[in-house]
């Protein structure tokens, strides 16, 4: 194949509900990280790291996140692995999860992110690769082998830094973001199961044709295809914005 029949096979599996969907997950990531570096530096003091309603709204966006992988695996390759354009984004988001390490090392060097989101979609995309093309009902049934065991079982010495990406820890461990491959590769099957299904029933003929043309579907559709890089660059500003703010109001803080 050419590069400019790939680059056309590419643009027709772009679905503008998908990048629409990819944009809203963005834009709530973005809200969490804010009132987290808020609560960080003192100025609010809703703990949003263990508050219940803000860690339902934290692993809702994780949970979504996840979903549009398996989605963006089957809309990518289900026809068959791409492998120059999946390695190219392998490579980006692996590099981007490096960054993110090195980071958050310098930065929370007790709590540095060594198997957070990013990290997370490079293993996980590799790993669902296998389940494009395989039966409906395996694809559900490891889903729910990855997703329901967690509830019933953890060990403490799961959340040491060593062993804690695999999961069935009891309590988080000591890092600012971990997205462990127990329960949450299940999430990114059920994104392939029910991509793999939505394509197959008459559905899909309505999501794809939603163009989103207003200008907030526009807008979240030009997030959605640049949630990486708005991913990356973020933090580091709202956190040094938040922190500036946070040594203005030092005195009123504390």
């Amino acid at each position: 194949m050419t590069e400019a029949t790939e680059n056309t096979a590419v643009s027709r599996q772009r679905i503008p509900l998908v990048d629409a969907l990819r944009g809203v997950a963005i834009v709530a990531m973005v809200v969490y990280h804010t009132c987290w570096d808020l609560y960080y530096t003192g100025i609010i003091n809703t703990n949003v790291i263990e508050d219940p309603a803000w860690l339902t709204f934290q692993r809702s966006i994780v949970v979504l996140f996840l979903l549009l992988v398996g989605a963006g695996l089957v809309l990518g390759h289900g026809a068959g692995i791409r492998w120059p354009a999946f390695w190219r984004r392998f490579r980006i988001v692996a590099g981007a999860a490096l960054l993110t390490t090195v980071g958050t090392a310098i930065v929370f060097p007790d709590y540095f992110v060594y198997f957070g989101i990013l990290h997370a979609i490079a293993l996980f995309s590799l790993m669902g690769l296998w389940f494009l093309d395989k039966p409906p009902a395996l694809v559900g049934l490891v889903a729910a082998l990855s997703i329901f065991p967690t509830m019933v079982w953890q060990h403490p010495v799961m959340a040491s830094k060593a062993l804690s990406w695999i999961g069935f820890w009891p309590y988080p461990p000591e890092t600012t973001d971990i997205v462990p491959v127990f329960p949450w590769f299940g999430v990114v099957l059920l994104g392939i199961l029910g991509t793999r299904l939505l394509r197959a029933s008459l559905v899909w003929d309505w999501v794809a044709r939603q163009r989103l043309a207003g200008p907030v579907g526009v807008s979240l559709r030009f997030l959605g295809r640049w949630s990486l890089l708005i991913y990356l660059l973020h933090q580091p500003v709202i956190f040094g914005l938040v922190n500036w703010i946070a040594t203005m109001l030092q005195p009123q803080v504390l």
